[in-house]
């Protein structure tokens, strides 16, 4: 079923349901997380198949991709992001063109990877801390997204500077939606508890 937003958040503009309670639009706070998927098409896709069943196509398709994301941070220590082609990497991870663009949707998908590794990764040590107020939670993601960058591979690291040096304001927005959502849903949590002022 597909139709406009019914939650009554404020913040929210128009969103489209797509099916099991996953709600995305332009500024849609309205997933049952109560995270914000302001997202492109092409994330909202990946966000929509990340909450499928995995069954063994599923897992295919997952090991298909974690093979290309490796193949790519390996290729990304060797040459930079400009000169690295989808098809170096298709051959470096014994796939096809096909098999990359359904996973990535092209170059860019592989630092929104990167980002929702990093998400995953903010939101394991969130449940970990433990930390009780708002202040507290975004230390724990400021401090967790400090170590994850200090240590990140010289792929990794290769693959962001690049895409940074070339993505206009709107793409360096649109690859981390993820990283965005957790932090939204950190401050929409302290909002339902009262620990922010919502007056203004």
């Amino acid at each position: 079923m597909i139709g406009p937003c019914s939650e009554n958040y404020l913040e929210c503009g128009p969103s489209y349901f797509v099916g099991k309670g996953v709600r995305f639009g332009r500024s849609c706070l309205c997933a049952p997380t109560g995270l914000s998927k302001q997202v492109d098409p092409l994330t909202t896709a990946l966000l929509v198949n990340a909450q499928k069943a995995t069954d063994g196509r599923s897992q295919r398709r997952q090991k298909s991709a974690d093979r290309i994301y490796d193949a790519a941070m390996e290729l990304l220590e060797e040459r930079s992001y400009a000169d690295v082609s989808v098809e170096d990497i298709c051959e470096r991870a014994g796939v096809g063109r096909a098999t990359f663009f359904r996973a990535y949707g092209g170059k860019d998908g592989l630092l929104r990877e990167l980002n929702s590794r990093i998400a995953r990764k903010i939101r394991d040590r969130l449940t970990q801390s433990g930390a009780p107020d708002l202040v507290s939670r975004l230390k724990v993601i400021g401090a967790e997204f400090a170590e994850v960058w200090s240590n990140a591979t010289p792929g990794a690291l290769a693959l962001a500077t690049d895409f940074t040096k070339s993505a206009s304001v709107l793409e360096a927005h649109s690859i981390h939606p993820e990283l965005l959502a957790e932090v939204i849903g950190v401050v929409r949590e302290a909002m339902d508890k009262g620990e922010v002022d919502c007056s203004f």
